[in-house]
């Protein structure tokens, strides 16, 4: 027999960016827990809303599967004498797992014929055992942030009830004076503040009926259809944020989808400075034309159906427009003063404690800017590199961003451009903080490119100096999304910057103490192979290229792409393998100095030597051109005469000096191979 178990955890209002890792996590956690604890069933679902989470896992069984428990005793051998009669280790291990000597068993196993004590464990009755199972669900579900409100019991907001229904019955438990049982809650303004229900499917039922919808899927697609509707309605199209649409459909139970409008007059200002009060400060839908013009209307999500909703969108509108007109009176006040006016205000922001303010920080990435421009051979005139580094950061002391600080950089550009700076400038300024998250775009500009670079790395120097490094899952200052960033426009660009230059330079340029250099080259050299990895490349691979070479991104890349392309043909699979007794010859010797051609004797010695002479150059050319896959290829003719090499000399010769002068030959391959990479790695 088998019935359906449901279990609601009801709680404070829950923050909605955090319901659905959630349920994804109560999902799996139960997965795990029900499976360990052999309770058979058919499949498990979650669902959540601001004021509840809920288990509902179908089919399970009455009953928990019987245990068999084999244990492994003494080898027969031992267990039994020549007779076949148990000798006192079987009767001493029988004893120790109470169980007679009599029904011990003989298996073969890998290491031989074994005794065995089997014990069976009747399983117990499922209402028993989610007696202890549910709370051990709620104490074990890990959360990025708890709070305790009384007792000893933390979870993410305060619980206020448990209803835990096995078909009809109660599954009771108690847990810091909260009891489960069959009573739970409707909407907030809409439905019974409490009642009971029967079983599980009158609790689906009964929530419904009482204004919850419980299911995120069902949310989402009441609001998604509903604000396309609307946007239709006012000639908009159709265009629904992910994100948005993700955070509405966790911050309602029963959402209404309206739309409100504003006046047009607060079109003068910029798009983005609307767009994000609507978005982030009210989480509402902006609404736009056929050619991306922002129109005067927005769409709102409600958690309330009132019988005339007149009244609900007015309040809408009025605490936008009150949003609207601060943003206003900011931007008329900010265009009082030029922006470069303002750089010098920044002596009196402080960047980080220890580093220094954000003016100093801003002559930094000045000098490190002209730097980089210099050696990507001057795409931008300097003057422009030097302008736009300098007004960076000028927009962080304007009212609007000290206000709504997600417009830094948006709002930098658009003074810029109203106090006459160049475009190039303008969204230099503004692309110098991209990316800004996962998946945003990266700087098109030379410019944007370029100061980009120098404020990221300045950034994750100058917190590396002030003891702020990332720790575990701690990164406050984003130090992580900053190293992937250079990466990925070093990447975009096929530039052939080298991170140690960049980070000697901003040691240099924060006059940084010994030991940070190192510092941040492995933490560098972590995020570039973590990189590597998520871009498909095998752990191996991702370790070879490493190895050697590491300091420029793009040149690395490549080299792994091309070592991806080689890794299963056959060529590559001999050469490699010959390759491997070179490295494992000379592991641990320190070998000096340059080959005596002189003192090759052995024929194998001179035919590797002359080959080797010849290929060297040719190959070297080929590496520095960029060339890999010819640089291979020129290696690979050296195959069969490594493999004679070993197979006619001996090596490690009586006499010093033509022992050292083999090995001086097999270094310089060695060292001439890895510039691509430490191959021997792949293990092909």
């Amino acid at each position: 027999m088998v019935r359906d178990l449901v279990f609601e955890i009801g709680t404070e209002e829950l923050p909605a960016r955090s319901i659905p890792e959630l349920l994804h996590l109560l999902k799996e956690l139960s997965l795990s827990i029900f499976n360990s604890e052999r309770l058979k069933f058919d499949e498990v679902e979650t669902f959540g809303t601001p004021r509840r989470l809920i288990l509902f896992v179908k089919g399970l069984s009455e009953d928990q599967e019987d245990l068999i428990e084999e244990i492994k005793g003494p080898a027969r051998r031992v267990a039994f004498d020549a007779n076949g009669l148990p000798t006192q280790a079987a009767i001493g291990f029988a004893r120790s797992r109470g169980v007679r000597v009599e029904d011990l068993v003989v298996k073969d196993t890998d290491q031989g014929e074994y005794v065995f004590a089997i014990k069976r464990h009747k399983g117990r009755k499922t209402a028993e055992v989610l007696a202890y199972l549910l709370p051990r669900l709620v104490t074990s579900l890990p959360l990025p942030k708890s709070m305790r409100w009384k007792g000893s019991l933390k979870f993410l907001r305060p619980i206020r009830w448990f209803l835990a229904l096995y078909g009809d019955e109660v599954i009771e438990f108690e847990l810091d004076g909260i009891k489960s049982g069959r009573r739970t809650r409707g909407h907030r303004f809409m439905g019974r503040a409490e009642f009971e229900v029967k079983d599980v499917k009158d609790f689906f039922f009964s929530l419904e009926r009482e204004f919850v919808i419980f299911d995120p899927a069902k949310r989402r697609t009441i609001i998604e259809e509903g604000v396309k509707k609307l946007q239709r309605s006012v000639g908009g199209k159709e265009l629904v944020d992910e994100d948005l649409l993700e955070e509405n459909v966790f911050l309602t139970e029963y959402p209404v989808v309206v739309k409100g409008d504003f006046r047009e007059e607060f079109l003068k200002l910029p798009s983005e400075v609307l767009v994000m009060v609507m978005k982030v400060n009210q989480r509402y839908f902006p609404v736009y034309s056929g050619d991306g013009k922002l129109l005067p209307h927005f769409i709102a999500v409600s958690n309330n159906r009132a019988s005339v909703m007149d009244p609900i969108i007015e309040g809408y509108e009025r605490v936008l427009e009150a949003r609207f007109e601060d943003a206003d009176f900011y931007y008329k006040k900010d265009l009082e003063v030029p922006l470069e006016d303002r750089v010098p205000l920044l002596k009196g922001v402080v960047f980080l404690e220890k580093v220094g303010t954000m003016y100093d920080k801003m002559e930094r990435i000045r000098a490190l800017s002209l730097d980089i421009n210099a050696i990507l051979g001057f795409p931008v005139s300097s003057e422009v590199v030097s302008r736009t580094a300098y007004l960076a950061k000028a927009d962080l002391v304007t009212d609007m961003v000290s206000e709504f600080p997600e417009l830094q950089g948006i709002m930098g550009r658009e003074y810029a451009l109203k106090f006459g700076e160049s475009e190039e400038v303008a969204w230099g300024i503004y692309e110098h903080y991209l990316p800004r998250f996962a998946g945003d775009e990266l700087p098109k500009t030379w410019t944007g490119t370029i100061v980009s670079l120098a404020d990221k790395m300045d950034t994750i120097v100058a917190c590396f100096m002030a003891g702020l490094a990332p720790t575990g899952s701690q990164d406050p200052y984003a130090l992580r999304r900053q190293a992937r960033a250079i990466n990925e426009i070093i990447w975009q660009r096929g530039l052939t910057l080298s991170l140690d230059y960049l980070v000697l330079r901003s040691v240099e340029l924060l006059k940084a103490p010994n030991g940070v250099k190192e510092e941040v080259f492995e933490f560098l050299k972590n995020r570039i192979f973590n990189q590597l990895k998520e871009k498909g490349f095998e752990h191996a691979l991702s370790e070879c290229v490493i190895a050697s070479d590491w300091f420029k991104p793009y040149e690395l890349l490549r080299r792994a792409s091309v070592l991806s392309e080689f890794i299963n043909r056959e060529d590559f699979r001999r050469f490699v393998s010959a390759f491997v007794r070179v490295v494992n010859i000379l592991k641990g010797l320190s070998v000096d100095g340059e080959v005596k051609e002189e003192l090759l004797v052995e024929e194998a010695e001179r035919e590797l030597y002359e080959a080797f002479s010849q290929v060297k150059p040719r190959a070297e050319k080929s590496f520095l051109s960029g060339d890999y896959p010819e640089f291979l290829l020129e290696l690979f003719s050296l195959t069969d005469l490594i493999n004679r090499f070993f197979d006619k000399v001996l090596v490690m010769a009586p006499q010093e000096e033509l022992k050292l002068n083999r090995l001086r030959l097999l270094k310089s391959i060695k060292e001439c191979v890895e510039r691509i990479g430490a191959i021997w790695m792949l293990g092909v």
